[in-house]
């Protein structure tokens, strides 16, 4: 090292020191209060009326000449005043995606009530009823039921609309309003671009929005 770097003078060797992090106490999210039986049911009712929702419209994207098997974006609704679980809700090894969180309140000095928007593949939403379905009828070592961070943060669940994915601080416009959007398309593999802009022309063409 001498001959290659021979302005850096290293008079003593470092001893070493022991070191030992400290522990880290995580305090656990606060969920509301839940009748287990009542609540899981009411999801997985919501859950099941989404796969129809679904299969709806998927129909209906077909009957419009749009083929290609999106899936459905749902909106997650905490109960005011708390937190959704947010990582049970980004799954991406099942292609299961958390695309935004926002919050607000229903009064102006209101709690704030938690609202995630979150991309389901076609096929996947059998996961997420997978997850209140055992929420309902299992019971973990700890005697507790499986998933219960996640589903217990839950206030609702349904598909998303438009606004869903408003992020903007100003004011989502009103019906009848004329604006000009700039969309972004979420076209993964590069094989899967063209495809995917002809559908998002195709769907556009098919609501009269001019591109």
């Amino acid at each position: 090292m001498a001959s290659e770097y021979p302005h850096i003078f290293l008079d003593h060797a470092g001893n070493p020191v022991s070191f030992t992090p400290p522990k880290r106490k995580i305090d656990p999210v606060p969920l509301p209060i839940r009748n287990k039986d009542a609540h899981g049911r009411r999801l997985a009712a919501a859950l099941e009326e989404i796969k129809q929702q679904a299969e709806a419209l998927d129909v209906e994207r077909k009957s419009q000449g749009v083929t290609t098997e999106f899936g459905v974006i749902l909106e997650f609704q905490s109960e005011p005043g708390f937190s959704l679980t947010l990582s049970g809700l980004d799954r991406r090894q099942s292609g299961i995606e958390l695309l935004n969180v926002r919050s607000h309140a229903e009064t102006t000095d209101g709690p704030l009530i938690e609202l995630a928007t979150v991309y389901v593949p076609f096929g996947k939403l059998a996961i997420l009823q997978g997850l209140a379905e055992s929420y309902l009828t299992k019971i973990n070592r700890f005697g507790k039921p499986p998933n219960m961070n996640l589903i217990d943060s839950i206030s609702n669940i349904r598909i998303a609309a438009i606004n869903a994915f408003w992020t903007s601080d100003k004011p989502f416009p009103i019906k009848g309003e004329i604006v000009f959007w700039e969309a972004w398309l979420r076209t993964g593999a590069k094989e899967a671009r063209d495809s995917i802009e002809d559908a998002f022309v195709t769907a556009c063409v098919a609501a009269e929005i001019e591109v």
